[in-house]
């Protein structure tokens, strides 16, 4: 917890990415609250001071993190059990069954799912988008730019992408760890959103491909005998 007079857009923005973070991987984001404190008073009645919490950790994050974790679901039958929709059940997993079939991975979290793909990064592998029992997705914009992994995938951030992505998502484009709105991954979205998804893959693919042939150019020539 950072206590301040006042907190600086830039710095607020840090602080959310971190939390953002957090909430996609546990074990390697940072939960952050930003706290502005002020002096007010009642009329003639004495100074106290009041504290605001400007940015604070998302849902997942907050004070009931750890119950959060333990309730982290184990199994995909336990994931499903947390959907209120049918319809958004039915959209994630027709999503789940096409990611898996085409050979992507995916990750468990604790109200959401994250799909992957092979990228460049030290684990060689990067977040595609995450989907919520609620309907959200979750865009990581700051990821693509290699805020995560510090290895930018240039097709990724164009501004010709991030207009594609506002006008599919609704998005401002500003944000860099963009959610939708509740509700948002219905059956007739699942065509879009697929091909959103796949071309983010093909993206880190085709970066990661790049990024070996550097590799293999930059390497010092072995000696012949």
């Amino acid at each position: 917890m950072l206590v301040a007079e006042e907190h600086r857009d830039e710095f607020r923005a840090v602080a959310q990415y971190l939390n953002d973070m957090r909430e996609l991987d546990p074990a390697r984001g940072i939960a952050v609250w930003l706290v502005e404190a002020r002096a007010v008073r009642v009329d003639d009645g004495p100074w106290a001071p009041l504290f605001t919490a400007v940015v604070q950790p998302n849902q997942f994050t907050a004070t009931v993190e750890r119950a959060k974790q333990d309730e982290r679901p184990a199994t995909l039958a336990q994931f499903w059990e947390q959907f209120d929709s049918d319809e958004t059940a039915t959209a994630v997993r027709t999503m789940l069954d096409r990611w898996g079939a085409a050979g992507y991975r995916r990750r468990l979290g604790p109200s959401h799912v994250v799909l992957e793909a092979g990228g460049p990064a030290v684990s060689g592998i990067r977040t595609v988008v995450a989907l919520y029992t609620d309907g959200r997705v979750m865009v990581p914009f700051g990821s693509y730019a290699g805020q995560n992994s510090g290895v930018p995938v240039t097709a990724l951030t164009t501004a010709e992408f991030r207009a594609q992505a506002d006008a599919l998502f609704g998005f401002g484009g500003t944000e860099r760890q963009a959610r939708t709105e509740p509700g948002w991954l219905t059956p007739e979205r699942i065509e879009p959103l697929w091909a959103f998804c796949t071309t983010v893959a093909e993206a880190y693919a085709a970066a990661l491909t790049a990024q070996g042939a550097q590799t293999v150019a930059q390497a010092p020539a072995t000696a012949g005998p």
